[in-house]
């Protein structure tokens, strides 16, 4: 099990990589897609929602959002409402870093089951979300 466990992150990580050199998204490390794909998913986060969500310290959460704004896939925003609180916004660049991304996990969906029937891709769901249930 570990085995194929190991095969199948090391062909998600490769499709992964393939994909952002590809689509001129190689300046994103690990850590930094991580932080985009759950401030795309959190929709405007500030940093405090930010910092709960992957449980890290706030002043982890501004050096990595920092480098996303320098990389021009996230600007912070000013609340109206409290001057003291800032939204992580997400730009058209992160907006077409996420189509990649989704494009790159229906490749992988894709590979995985092109050999499978359709009642092996029903039992091969049930038995992933059955499995991450814990």
């Amino acid at each position: 099990m570990q085995d194929l466990i190991a095969t199948i992150s090391r062909l998600i990580a490769e499709m992964e990589q393939i994909a952002t050199h590809e689509a001129d998204f190689g300046d994103l490390s690990m850590r930094q897609v991580l932080y985009l794909q759950t401030i795309l998913t959190l929709e405007r986060p500030t940093f405090g929602d930010l910092a709960e969500k992957l449980n890290v310290s706030k002043p982890t959460v501004t050096s990595v959002v920092q480098k996303l704004i320098g990389k021009g896939y996230v600007r912070k925003e000013q609340s109206p409402e409290d001057g003291r609180v800032y939204y992580i916004v997400p730009t058209a660049k992160s907006q077409a870093f996420a189509a990649m991304h989704e494009a790159t996990h229906q490749r992988m969906a894709g590979f995985l089951t092109r050999n499978l029937d359709a009642a092996e891709k029903e039992t091969l769901a049930a038995l992933i979300n059955k499995a991450l249930q814990g």
